[in-house]
């Protein structure tokens, strides 16, 4: 899930990502327990988990490099 799927291959390829999907077959299986998470993020003091306010739309990602692409989704537009 996410964005990356969502985007055109050229600016996938440009972020390091893959320009298709891995197949169900090929992906890791998922977790038996979500993990924990802190209940504001510790610098935008923010709600890490739902629910959201009416109106906003969220965006799942899954970071390899978890702090670099975590500072390029602050520039993105929007709250």
């Amino acid at each position: 899930v996410g964005f990356l799927p969502l985007l055109p291959p050229p600016l996938r390829r440009a972020m390091g990502g893959p320009t298709a999907m891995v197949s169900q077959e090929r992906a890791l299986p998922g977790r038996a327990e979500p993990l924990r998470v802190p209940s504001k993020h510790v610098v935008l003091r923010t709600p890490m988990e739902g629910p959201w306010p009416a109106g906003l739309q969220v965006c799942i990602c899954a970071n390899g490099c978890f702090w670099g692409s975590e500072k390029g989704m602050w520039r993105l537009p929007g709250r």
